[in-house]
């Protein structure tokens, strides 16, 4: 090997470690430089294709991929990885198709097969989406990206199409129907029973699967926050669709009461707002278990408020916090008056007009990741109650005691210790505190 070609590969070589270390920015300036001294080594644009990706860097990405291509059209990652940065676009179609062409070179490869199946899946191919997940499952069985994506698509779609662990464990949840009356109230002893019901029908190896999810979503529409959050986050500026999003926060003192407030998310009947339940793992954000229902004026937010009120009442008692906020708590943390939810208060912050420059540059960089939300279906599925799974474990974290009957298990979850033990007693204290305020 001569002296130059040495010289090229210790430089590939450094790019490389850059990217496996994560040291996106300074491998993107090296790729950069690499690529005028060598423009047309398809593992040099390769690299700056990659790293462009991880940095979410999606129209720069596209651009050397397809010069690879051109110069290699055999080459089925360079395929691939075009369409992961179609669909993050939200070009579902030519991501699909970029896909389908890696596919075609390598048609055992379960990674290329689940990513054919998101494409699908966010076209609203559900069936042929569950098809090209189970395809990938049969080449690598424990393969992550596919079992989370199933789960996932079965909480807004039925199928009797296809047949695996997943889809046989959720359709006989599915034909399980619970019997809730939300105009009066709902004991412990119920709440117990209904888990456990579930949870019976579920596999062991299901019931051993870490699923890496807290959330329970009812909805029929997106907010559009992963946008919101890049503009926040890069230039500390509130995008204008935040000013007019506000939102019902009911806290719960225990995991009973959560599973309560999930159960009326699910049955009570709002024609446009999402509902989410969520356990609070964000740093330095106070409370323990948390309900949001999603509003778009302080006027629609009081109205929804009596509403609810009145269910909760009935259903779980007087001791439920329950509150008016405006969008995001990080905003308020930058922004203290952003937090003021009465538009008639001196401190009402309106929408700094000067923001819409930031706003304009992540719209054209593309710059964050276009996801596609389908409407949820009403009544359980297998994502509910392992997401409730999950729950239980972050209550024997925290010392809810109210969670021993529902825990004949003993459940185990790595990804919940990793969201809570950083922060154990934080989220301990904020616990205790929840116990002392409800008892007022």
């Amino acid at each position: 090997m001569n002296n130059d070609k040495v010289e090229t590969q210790n430089e590939i070589n450094s790019l490389v470690a850059l990217f496996e270390n994560r040291h996106y920015e300074k491998g993107l300036e090296l790729s950069k430089n690499l690529i005028i001294k060598y423009p047309d080594s398809p593992d040099v644009l390769f690299l700056n294709g990659i790293i462009n990706l991880a940095l979410n860097n999606y129209l720069n990405s596209i651009d050397s991929f397809s010069k690879v291509i051109n110069i290699n059209k055999n080459n089925a990652d360079a395929y691939n990885n075009k369409g992961a940065a179609l669909y993050h676009l939200g070009n579902f179609n030519d991501s699909l198709e970029e896909f389908k062409h890696g596919l075609k070179l390598q048609p055992n490869n379960p990674i290329f097969l689940n990513n054919v199946g998101n494409s699908l899946n966010s076209l609203k191919k559900f069936d042929d989406a569950l098809w090209y997940y189970n395809e990938s499952l049969k080449f690598y069985k424990n393969y992550n990206l596919p079992i989370l994506n199933t789960i996932r698509l079965l909480t807004h779609f039925d199928t009797k199409e296809i047949s695996n662990v997943y889809i046989d464990t959720n359709n006989k949840i599915r034909s399980v129907k619970y019997d809730f009356n939300i105009n009066e109230t709902i004991s412990d002893k119920k709440i117990i029973s209904f888990f456990k019901d579930y949870i019976k029908l579920i596999p062991k190896e299901l019931i051993e699967y870490d699923y890496k999810a807290t959330e329970i979503f009812r909805r029929d529409k997106s907010l559009n926050c992963n946008r919101h959050e890049k503009i926040f986050n890069k230039f500390n500026a509130i995008p204008e669709f935040c000013f007019g999003c506000f939102k019902i926060q009911i806290e719960t003192k225990n995991i009973l009461d959560f599973i309560k407030l999930y159960i009326i998310f699910d049955k009570i009947k709002l024609s446009n707002n999402i509902r989410k339940c969520a356990m609070e793992t964000r740093k330095n954000i106070p409370g323990s278990y948390k309900g949001f229902i999603y509003c778009s004026s302080t006027e629609e937010a009081n109205k929804l408020l009596s509403f609810i009120s009145t269910i909760l009442k009935k259903t779980i008692d007087n001791r439920v916090n329950i509150k008016i906020k405006r969008g995001c708590s990080e905003f308020a943390e930058s922004y203290p008056n952003y937090a003021e939810t009465n538009p008639t208060s001196k401190n009402f912050m309106h929408y700094n007009q000067t923001w819409k420059s930031y706003e304009k540059v992540i719209d054209e960089n593309k710059s964050y990741k276009n996801k596609v939300f389908h409407s949820t279906l009403d009544g359980v599925t297998l994502s509910d109650i392992l997401i409730i799974k999950n729950w239980i474990i972050y209550a024997k974290h925290i010392g809810d005691n109210s969670c021993k009957d529902l825990d004949s298990i003993n459940f185990k979850s790595d990804y919940i210790n990793r969201q809570v033990l950083n922060q154990l007693d934080e989220r301990k204290s904020e616990f205790l505190k929840l116990q002392q305020g409800s008892l007022n």
